[in-house]
């Protein structure tokens, strides 16, 4: 009679961190600083996956924090139904310069003088300056 021998053989794989990707289950997530313009305009950028270079669609008035999908982008995990994919997420940061040309200056400058503070904002500050005024108290 022919008898054989089973064993069992266990593999741990530990991952390291990495610079620029975090991991949390199987998402990627990466911080990318993208240009004030590009974020009220919209565009396009190109950013680094595992899998190479991605092209991805800033929308309009993208704000500092939101988050870009790309679907099944992330982590690749076989299971007992076939390949289950992460996304990649994208939070979005605004770059800005360290040094800025006499013509850039002029340019924000311009955008900065034609900009209004938001209306809510305004009307804020004028009922915190009624209230102050009406519970003002002398010392």
């Amino acid at each position: 009679m022919l008898y054989k021998n089973f064993w069992n053989l266990y593999f741990r794989l530990i991952v390291g961190s990495h610079s620029f990707y975090k991991r949390q289950g199987d998402n990627i997530i990466v911080e990318i600083s993208i240009p004030y313009p590009i974020a009220v305009l919209g565009g396009d950028i190109i950013v680094p996956t595992p899998y190479g270079p991605d092209k991805v669609k800033i929308p309009k008035k993208t704000q500092e924090g939101n988050v870009l999908r790309l679907a099944r982008k992330g982590i690749q995990r076989k299971t007992q139904y076939g390949m289950n994919y992460g996304d990649y997420l994208i939070i979005i940061h605004y770059a800005i310069p360290d040094k800025l040309t006499e013509e850039e200056k002029e340019l924000l400058t311009t955008l900065k003088d034609t900009m209004k503070q938001p209306k809510s904002q305004e009307k804020l500050f004028q009922q915190l300056i009624e209230d102050a005024k009406k519970h003002k108290v002398d010392y």
